[in-house]
């Protein structure tokens, strides 16, 4: 009879722990105690519409001042070589740069000079550069940027003229706009692997060049550029940035002056190069906006397979929101793969479901951008495990299948002992 009652106690110690098993607590906190992504700066409100001018007519060399830029959107090895900037009353001339040590790509001075104003990029009615270029030496080998700066001193749109080669007179006259976060789109966003914005004659020959550039932004259309012809066949006149990719409300805050050399596996003769004069027409009232999203990052998901509800839900916003994207990193045996959604983001907090998920990991990231071109992101993974009866199961089953199997020959012995009683 003690035997049979220890049956039963065995018994109900199996099925209590398959009881508690049933009530593991997935719950957990979805808010990480990560710092909130912000920028120290902050928006400057919107002003009463102003038309206003600034003119250097390059006669002198006054308001700019050297400094060493940042260089990394610029796509450019770039070593800098302090000189003085030069000019013989008619024009800026290509400073005198000496360099002794070897160096990549480029090498050279850029100077600076901050604007009495600072505008936002849709507030740009013209931005002009008078430039000339003496190619006839095919030796000659450079470069010249004259651009402008957000308040980063980081590049938002320059007219580049280069002489080429260094062997022949082949030069190439540009307008390149410059995205705020172009790592982030080359590398995470775009599937070609390449997002800037560039138009102009590079690589054709080019013995002399004297002319007026010009940019300005169209409200309906975007960032638009002209280069007159150098050539009879080589006018150009075209939009260069649509007005969905244009970060409309990125601050314009400097004029930069860049001057190099080019090394590679010698120094080259640096080409006469001249900037005659530089003109801006700007509005001032438009929305300037120097700060990022406010995106809280989130911790981890665990769920159950077959539960529903799960979502991630973001805690974002801002004062000037644009759009976002949503990269689902899907991972199988065979093939990865991601799967992308994007859109329009008014500035709220940014759901996603996540229900409908295999036995797995799966990775979310979101990426929000402002009309300044600011981005943020938030990284987040989500475990998809089995039910915790099935895992105990499926871990334990040898031995619940043999205490199983003993508790039932008990179980049997106990029913015939009692019908074998008289």
């Amino acid at each position: 009879m003690n035997t049979i009652k220890r049956s039963w106690i065995l018994e109900l110690a199996v099925l209590l722990l398959l009881g508690i098993s049933l009530f593991m607590p997935l719950t957990q906190s979805t808010i990480s105690n990560d710092e909130i992504s912000e920028s120290t700066l902050l928006s400057l409100p919107s002003q009463e519409p102003v038309i206003k001018t600034w003119h250097h007519d390059c006669s002198n060399t006054t308001g700019f001042e050297y400094m060493e830029i940042p260089t990394d959107t610029w796509n450019y090895w770039w070593t800098y070589t302090e000189t003085e900037l030069q000019s013989d009353g008619q024009s800026i001339l290509m400073p005198t740069i000496t360099n002794t040590s070897p160096v990549r790509d480029y090498y050279g001075p850029a100077y600076v000079y901050a604007l009495p104003d600072v505008f936002p990029l849709s507030g740009l009615h013209n931005f002009s550069v008078h430039m000339e270029l003496n190619n006839s030496n095919p030796a000659y080998y450079g470069v010249v940027h004259v651009g402008l700066l957000d308040g980063h001193y980081d590049p938002i749109l320059t007219a580049k003229i280069r002489d080429w080669d260094g062997l022949e007179t082949r030069g190439g006259c540009t307008w390149k706009y410059y995205i705020r976060n172009w790592s982030v789109h080359t590398y995470t966003l775009d599937n070609e692997g390449v997002y800037y914005y560039d138009v102009g004659f590079s690589g054709g020959m080019l013995e002399f060049a004297n002319m007026t550039w010009s940019s300005w932004f169209d409200q309906s259309l975007g960032v638009n550029v002209s280069i007159p012809a150098y050539d009879l066949a080589s006018a150009l006149n075209r939009r260069i940035v649509p007005i969905e990719e244009v970060e409309t409300a990125r601050d314009i805050k400097y004029v930069v002056l860049m001057f190099g050399g080019y090394h590679k596996y010698q120094y080259h003769p640096l080409p006469p190069f001249r900037v005659h004069d530089i003109y801006l027409e700007y509005e001032l009232g438009g929305v300037i906006d120097t700060s990022k999203p406010l995106l809280t990052p989130q911790l981890d998901r665990v769920y159950e397979v077959g539960q529903i509800g799960n979502t991630i839900e973001w805690i974002c916003s801002d004062d000037y929101p644009y759009r976002y994207w949503v990269l689902d990193y899907e991972y199988s045996y065979n093939f990865p793969g991601t799967n992308r959604q994007e859109g329009l983001w008014n500035g709220s907090p940014y759901i996603q479901s996540v229900d409908g998920l295999p036995v797995g990991n799966r990775t979310f990231l979101l990426i929000l951008q402002d009309k300044a071109g600011f981005i943020v992101w938030d990284r987040i993974t989500v475990m998809v495990i089995d039910n915790p009866l099935t895992i105990f199961l499926r871990a334990n089953g040898a031995l619940i299948g043999i205490t199983s199997l003993v508790a039932l020959v008990l179980v049997l012995r106990y029913m015939i002992a009692r019908r074998a009683k008289p």
